[in-house]
């Protein structure tokens, strides 16, 4: 397996090998959740570098993959690979190609889906409408 150090990448490069989730994950709401803070925030001129500090930062962490981390999304970089909840966003930068895995999923999505943000969220509920492809390689 390759090794990713910590770097994100986003899931354009996990879905080369992982065939079946990637295209599973297109279709998620996860891929999409930047569209909507698009359509808000930029209206019909679409996303512009320059408007990058008008996306209050709590709304970049939910909307971004490793937002406010090292080699994470940028809104100075704008990094396209990294609009929207990545696989990295669950599964920590470079995913298990490091050797760590997420122990506490529920911490894990409840760093976005918090009861003031998502109150009807409900992790077990979630998780099972979530459930994603098994991973075969």
């Amino acid at each position: 397996r390759p090794t990713l150090q910590e770097k994100y990448v986003g899931s354009t490069v996990c879905a080369v090998c992982h065939t079946s989730i990637g295209a599973w994950w297109k279709e998620s709401k996860h891929a999409i959740a930047y569209e909507a803070v698009a359509k808000k925030y930029f209206a019909r001129s679409g996303f512009r570098r320059e408007y990058a500090d008008r996306v209050p930062p709590n709304v970049l962490e939910k909307s971004t993959t490793g937002y406010g981390v090292a080699t994470g999304y940028d809104p100075a970089i704008h990094q396209k690979n990294l609009l929207g909840v990545h696989c990295e966003a669950c599964h920590t930068a470079g995913g298990p190609h490091d050797g760590k895995t997420t122990r506490d999923m529920q911490s894990t999505c409840t760093k976005c889906h918090t009861s003031a943000d998502d109150p009807t969220f409900e992790y077990r509920s979630a998780l099972r409408k979530l459930a994603h492809p098994k991973v075969r390689n």
